[in-house]
């Protein structure tokens, strides 16, 4: 029998633990490193912020995953039972709710933009020197606390009245280059709705010739209750006389009331569907209430997984 568990640990103090679940996956990659047939079945560990109460061994990825970070210590401690543990250090500049915690096989170089790569929170975006507007012309609202956000710190508002909201700057104070991806790879957004969407959301790149690059998700959570959700709209075909990188962003969402509050938006690439880049093991709250644990900015942590094989 495998099982495990997770214990995230700040200050040197254990501040939340929970159980797992190993994964159909994660019973191949154990399987395969015991017998030797791998070097290891832990390379990263990713962090998820959308709360879900899923327990299928089936699961391959988080609800939408945050963060990823690679596992940089692994060891065994005898004892009863014997355990194997595995560790990876949280950045002290992240800011995020925890939800889900997951192992994933393959090991992720800290220093590559290219898998899950963070384009913005929203937050390099708020206060006086924001470069948002709506389409109007009116300076987009942004907030810090309920219901957002889950990282960052601070969410756009958009009021849900098909409206648009864009960022003529750079994204995050820094040019976006996507020739690195294509078709097979994704863009993701985090958000709270407040109220049902009434058809797709259009995410829209410029370049620094005013061509646009349009991604437009088919199908929209219309949620019968207020909640966070995340979407994933496929990566299209640049147009003609796409030139990276990119200096410009809009989103729009589609409505007839309410309001949606953008949290997170981010690259995936198409590779995490094969079997090294999906979960071996993951664990989600107790509730879709509360998270696991609240990172806070300039925290420092780690998060250890202990796994028992018997």
């Amino acid at each position: 029998m495998i099982n495990g568990f997770y214990r995230i640990i700040s200050n040197g103090e254990v501040v939340a633990e929970s159980k797992n679940m190993i994964t159909a996956n994660g019973l191949l990659a154990i399987n395969s490193f015991l017998s030797g047939q791998t070097r290891s079945w832990a390379g990263s560990l990713a962090i998820g912020t959308l709360n879900s109460t899923a327990t299928s061994s089936a699961t391959t990825a988080l609800q939408y995953e945050i963060a990823r970070y690679p596992v940089s210590f692994i060891s065994y401690v005898a004892g009863s039972p014997n355990l194997q543990v595995v560790k990876a250090t949280i950045e002290p500049s992240a800011d995020f709710d925890i939800y889900e915690i997951g192992i994933i096989p393959v090991r992720v170089d800290p220093n590559s933009y290219t898998d899950n790569f963070r384009i913005t929170t929203f937050s390099e975006f708020s206060g006086p020197t924001s470069n948002w507007s709506y389409n109007n012309g009116v300076s987009v609202t942004t907030a810090s606390s309920n219901p957002g956000p889950r990282s960052g710190g601070v969410t756009l508002v958009l009021p849900v009245t098909v409206v648009s909201t864009t960022n003529t700057a750079s994204i995050g104070g820094q040019s976006l280059d996507t020739s690195i991806y294509n078709s097979n790879d994704t863009l993701s957004l985090l958000y709270y709705s407040t109220a049902a969407l009434t058809s797709s959301v259009t995410v829209t790149f410029g370049d620094s010739s005013s061509v646009q690059l349009p991604w437009t998700g088919s199908a929209v959570a219309s949620p019968a209750a207020s909640g966070f959700y995340g979407l994933s709209l496929p990566l299209v075909t640049k147009p003609a006389g796409w030139s990276d990188p990119v200096v410009s962003l809009s989103v729009t969402f589609y409505g007839s009331s309410g309001s949606v509050y953008l949290d997170h938006l981010k690259f995936a690439q198409g590779q995490q569907t094969t079997s090294e880049f999906q979960l071996a093991s993951r664990t989600v709250a107790a509730t879709t209430a509360s998270p696991i644990f609240s990172k806070v900015y300039s925290q420092p942590m780690d998060i250890e997984y202990y796994i028992q094989v018997t």
